[in-house]
């Protein structure tokens, strides 16, 4: 077991961002035969909502995904200089607006 927590979190906070960030390169369209591959293949809103309207819903998703990455791997950086105070909660709260965007969006 670590003797340094605060290491520990920035280690694990920076693990976690780069293994979504990972995810999200590797996964840039939806999945095939996912409901949002399904969706997107027939788009069933075209005419009301525009001409692609599930894929651009998926382009906003991965945008607001890949930034609450970058707000973490930021956050991570900043527990792990040990000289600020506020700037991590800045950048946290940061990447949690992101990631509740893109888990709305995905509704």
């Amino acid at each position: 077991m670590s003797s340094d927590p605060v290491a520990d979190l920035a280690a694990s906070l920076g693990d976690f961002a780069r293994g979504l960030r990972t995810l999200l390169n590797d996964r840039g369209l939806p999945r095939t035969g996912s409901p949002a591959a399904t969706e997107a293949a027939g788009e069933p809103y075209a005419d009301a909502w525009g001409d692609r309207p599930s894929g651009d819903i998926f382009g906003s998703m991965l945008l607001q995904a890949w930034s609450s990455a970058d707000h973490l791997l930021a956050a991570a950086e900043l527990i792990s200089s040990r000289s600020v105070t506020a700037p991590p909660y800045t950048v946290m709260r940061a990447a949690a607006e992101s990631a509740s965007i893109a888990c709305y969006l995905t509704e």
